[in-house]
């Protein structure tokens, strides 16, 4: 199924009252999975304690759905971490979420590491070696990187997701 099929929380809330509705509890806790939702939301719903998914429960979700799916590591964990952080006060944030993609997100931020690189000091990267095949070899000079600083994802974040056009 894969949550990105639902891109607005009525969506989901209304798959699962439907599938509520049909007693097919099994669809219930796999529409949950799909969703990044919990075992223990679905028992909550069950028991009447309250929706389905709530705004952001549906946004978290999403995100570590689509973060598993790209298999994030390393920094691209931290962008997504802002991403789940400033979603947590957000209620536009979190509908947009559902709306647009995280490659999406996560391409603009590429590209702004790229275009934000600047030149390593000499020095530094003299003294600094990288294992190759096993053995610790010395870099290039010169060596230029690039990384957004979280002001910079949070503006990225903002515009992409706010901001309107993809």
């Amino acid at each position: 199924m894969g949550q990105e099929k639902y891109r607005t929380l009525e969506e989901i809330n209304g798959q699962a009252q439907r599938l509520r509705q049909a007693g097919d509890t099994k669809a219930l806790y796999e529409l949950a999975e799909d969703c990044g939702l919990e075992k223990s939301d679905v028992e909550d719903y069950l028991a009447d304690v309250g929706d389905f998914a709530t705004p952001l429960m549906a946004a978290v979700g999403r995100l570590k759905q689509e973060g598993k799916r790209l298999k994030l590591e390393g920094g691209l964990l931290d962008w997504l971490e802002t991403v789940m952080d400033m979603a947590c006060d957000d209620e536009a944030l979190q509908a947009a979420i559902l709306e647009k993609s995280l490659c999406g997100l996560f391409s603009r931020l590429l590209q702004t590491a790229f275009e934000g690189k600047v030149r390593v000091s000499d020095e530094i990267v003299n003294q600094t070696k990288v294992r190759v095949g096993g053995d610790l070899k010395p870099l290039q000079i010169p060596l230029y990187m690039g990384c957004p600083n979280r002001r910079q994802v949070k503006k990225t974040v903002t515009d992409y997701y706010l901001g309107g056009g993809e």
